[in-house]
C-alpha cells in the first residue's frame, strides 16, 4: 500500500500541474498560454501569467531578475498574502540563490548551516520537481508559480486508494488491482500568479 500511495502521488503530482482532465484531473497550468502575459479569468478558470519578457530567463540581469519577482508580489491582491507561498523545482531555486548584487553579495541569504534560501521577501519556498525549468531550448514553460494556493485550487479525494485482491485471474499468482478517484477545480483565480519564461 505504501508503494501503491507513493506512485499514485507522483503521477497526481504531474497531473495537478498539468493535466487536461482526461482521466486525471485538471492542472493549475491547463489552458494557459504561457508565452504572453494575461489576466486571470474566473470565468475561463485561468489564473494570470506574468511572462518574464525576456528570451530564456527570468530578467535581463540579476538586478532584473529581483524586481521581475517583487512584482509578481505586488501583483497579488493583499488579502491573498497570508498563507502565499513560492513554487518552484531545486533548479531554479537554485538560479535564485545564486543572484548577486552589484557588490557581489547574494541577494538571497546563503547559510551552509541551515538550508538555503527558504524565503523570498518573506514568503517560504516550496520545493516541487514536477515544476518546469527556465527553458534552455526554444517553447515556453513555468518555473514558477506564487500566491494563496488553498484559495487558489480545490483537490477533491473522493475515496482515497482502493484494493482489490484477485487470486484466481491466474492461478499461483494473486494479483491487486488499485483504484483513486481524484478531482480539482479552480477555486479563485485571481489568488495564484504563473511566472512565465518564453525561449525563441
Amino acid at each position: 500500500m505504501g508503494e501503491v500511495a507513493r506512485q499514485f502521488a507522483e503521477s497526481e503530482g504531474v497531473a495537478f500541474l498539468k493535466g487536461d482532465g482526461s482521466n486525471k484531473p485538471v492542472g493549475i497550468l491547463n489552458g494557459l498560454d504561457l508565452s504572453a502575459s494575461a489576466a486571470a479569468s474566473d470565468v475561463n478558470g485561468t489564473y494570470e501569467v506574468i511572462n518574464a519578457a525576456v528570451d530564456g530567463a527570468l530578467g535581463s540581469d540579476d538586478q532584473d531578475i529581483i524586481d521581475n519577482l517583487r512584482a509578481v508580489v505586488l501583483a497579488c491582491t493583499t488579502g491573498y498574502l497570508a498563507g502565499a507561498k513560492w513554487m518552484m523545482n531545486r533548479e531554479t531555486h537554485n538560479a535564485l540563490v545564486n543572484l548577486r548584487t552589484a557588490d557581489g553579495d547574494y541577494y538571497l541569504q546563503r547559510d551552509i548551516v541551515n538550508a538555503a534560501a527558504d524565503k523570498l521577501f518573506g514568503f517560504d519556498i516550496v520545493i516541487n520537481e514536477d515544476m518546469d525549468g527556465i527553458p534552455a531550448t526554444t517553447g515556453d514553460a513555468c518555473p514558477i508559480l506564487f500566491g494563496n494556493f488553498q484559495r487558489a485550487y480545490q483537490i477533491v479525494d473522493r475515496v482515497g486508494v482502493s484494493m482489490m485482491r484477485d487470486p484466481y485471474t491466474q492461478p499461483g499468482a494473486v494479483s491487486f488491482y488499485t483504484r483513486k478517484r481524484v478531482g480539482s477545480m479552480v477555486l479563485d483565480a485571481s489568488a495564484l500568479k504563473v511566472v512565465a519564461v518564453s525561449k525563441a
